[in-house]
């Protein structure tokens, strides 16, 4: 299934609204297999910072969980 992806901005400097929400859905999906501890400590990690919504920080957030979970991953 095709996913709508957002554009917005200038051609200079363009915008779009894709990227973060893939990593959020992987994301999401990761965390539906973690035990509840885990799953609770790996939320509060990608909790936004300030809820300012920026998808470059939310990105970035997704890059750290997915390091910080793919060790117990690994294994399954």
């Amino acid at each position: 299934r095709w996913a709508p992806l957002r554009l917005s901005g200038t051609t200079a400097d363009p915008k779009e609204d894709l990227s973060a929400r893939l990593v959020a859905a992987a994301g999401e999906s990761l965390l539906d297999e973690l035990p509840d501890g885990l799953r609770e400590m790996a939320e509060e990690f990608l909790a936004p910072e300030g809820g300012n919504g920026r998808s470059d920080k939310l990105i970035e957030q997704g890059k750290k969980v997915l390091d910080f979970l793919s060790p117990f991953l690994q294994g399954q």
